[in-house]
């Protein structure tokens, strides 16, 4: 009976290993079709506008320099999205280094949403830290700034007009410190909330905006908040706009 039981586990494991095994490599050739579709947009571009200016379509100094600019423009956001591509790569790995340090988020995010009020006079940027007087937690400064820049970048390409609302808000219990993220935008379906942290997912099927995004900021996102030891999760809001929730293990004493 015990050969049989031990049997039966190992029979088991094999079946979850072969299927995280059919999971990997399904993931790994959409991310392969991912990087050839988002590499080939800008890329067509590029080549368009120089054939433009080689053809003498571009027959006037400011036509000239609309082209340049605009294979310029097209060249940065292929350096950008090689740059993601490099960072979840690393991320994958294990590869990337963390130091974490001791960072009270109620003083983080009283700075950060100072600056990006400054930086953004057309989003309204709330912050509420509720009863949490503070909320020390053990991040790297680094990959979380990167965190909170990727959800302020999400918000900001899928906000309704020219315009926009973001909220932050922590909730701080006996071990963990909670950050709510939402802003008023487009929002989701509620079967697409584990779905945009997918390296390469859009919520346009038509892909149509590469250069709007890599598609990776969302998947760092999960990555690097994994790495502190912490979870991310994402909920449709009703009347439109998307929450994303960040839980991460609150630091012993006090900041």
């Amino acid at each position: 009976g015990q050969v049989c039981e031990e049997f039966d586990e190992m029979r088991l494991r094999l079946k979850e290993s072969k299927q995280a095994e059919k999971r990997y490599e399904q993931q790994r050739k959409q991310m392969i079709a991912g990087i050839s579709h988002d590499l080939s947009t800008p890329l067509t571009a590029i080549k368009g506008y120089v054939s433009g200016i080689l053809d003498g379509i571009a027959d006037t100094p400011e036509k000239r320099e609309h082209y340049l600019r605009t294979i310029y423009d097209r060249a940065c956001d292929m350096d950008k999205m090689v740059d993601s591509l490099f960072l979840f790569s690393k991320l994958d790995l294990d590869q990337e280094p963390f130091h974490m340090e001791r960072v009270d988020l109620a003083a983080y995010f009283k700075d950060w949403c100072k600056e990006a009020r400054e930086k953004l006079p057309g989003m309204e940027i709330a912050f509420h830290p509720g009863p949490c007087a503070s909320a020390p937690v053990l991040v790297d400064r680094l990959q979380f700034d990167r965190v909170v820049t990727n959800l302020l970048d999400n918000s900001i390409k899928y906000r309704k007009g020219d315009s926009g609302k973001i909220e932050i808000s922590l909730r701080c219990t006996g071990n963990t410190v909670a950050l709510d993220f939402q802003d008023d935008g487009i929002g989701i379906a509620e079967g697409e909330t584990e779905k945009i942290f997918e390296s390469f997912y859009r919520t346009d099927p038509a892909r149509g905006n590469a250069a709007g995004g890599s598609g990776l900021g969302l998947a760092i996102v999960r990555r690097i908040v994994e790495r502190m030891g912490g979870r991310v999760s994402a909920h449709a809001r009703e009347g439109g706009g998307l929450r994303m929730t960040i839980t991460l293990p609150k630091a012993e004493g006090d900041v």
